[in-house]
């Protein structure tokens, strides 16, 4: 991995307003400025475009065609995230089940 590349990629975001896409993605998966991890998506998310990033230009030292890449940041910022969120509702959900729930019609009683 090229950890020069990588900082070169969050430099390239934060530059002429490109952390808006980021924004963007966040905004499409319904994640709101209001909740209290939404600080820690954008983290996230700016790390994934500066991997991202590196990805892109493993063999060039420029961006030559930045729609390109702003399209494909997009696209893998908003799947990695999507697999947060699915990864959290089931940890929650999984967390949530007992055996032990009064509102399970099942009877463990061993007779």
């Amino acid at each position: 991995m090229n950890y020069q590349k990588i900082s070169e990629g969050l430099t390239f975001l934060m530059s002429d307003k490109r952390i808006t896409i980021v924004h963007g993605v966040l905004k499409s998966l319904g994640i709101s400025p209001r909740q209290d991890d939404y600080d820690d998506f954008v983290q996230d998310a700016s790390i994934i475009f500066a991997q991202t990033y590196a990805d892109f230009l493993q063999e060039k030292e420029e961006v030559e065609n930045e729609r390109d890449l702003m399209c494909f940041a997009y696209q893998r910022m908003r799947w990695r995230l999507l697999d947060r969120l699915r990864r959290q509702q089931l940890e929650c959900f999984l967390f949530n089940y007992t055996l032990d729930n009064e509102e399970d019609d099942h009877d463990y009683d061993t007779r």
